[in-house]
């Protein structure tokens, strides 16, 4: 089962179960990290195993469920001012639209870029 859902901002978001077909795409998720963003998001160094993205990714739906949420236009972050990290990542990858500072927080509203589409469909990404 699918459904979107528009959040404040005005984006669109699809929310679906997770399928068999999106294990490939966790490991080009995860392939692509650097380690110290692994162990920011994961609490480990260690890259995802092709096993694991295949256990992520089959679940019976009934004890075991997770769902994946696939942006289709717009999309916000805040991001602490000083994270240029991350900052440098959005601008990077996405097409930033609106940028306001406040209080430390960089707000942030963006969309995709086309090649940044291409980019993540040549390596398995949605």
């Amino acid at each position: 089962m699918e459904q979107s859902v528009t959040l404040r901002n005005g984006a669109s978001v699809r929310v679906r179960a997770i399928r068999p077909d999106d294990g490939p795409r966790l490991m080009a998720l995860c392939g692509g990290l650097s380690s110290r963003t692994l162990h920011q998001r994961f609490f480990s160094f260690r890259r995802l195993l092709p096993e694991e993205a295949h256990a992520f990714a089959n679940v019976d739906y009934g004890q075991r469920m997770a769902v994946v949420a696939e942006v289709d236009d717009q999309f916000s972050a805040d991001v602490l001012t000083d994270n240029r990290r991350a900052l440098r990542l959005l601008a990077r990858h996405t097409a930033i639209t609106r940028r306001t500072v406040a209080g430390g927080v960089t707000s942030l509203v963006f969309s995709r870029r086309s090649d940044a589409v291409l980019e993540a469909t040549k390596h398995g990404g949605s």
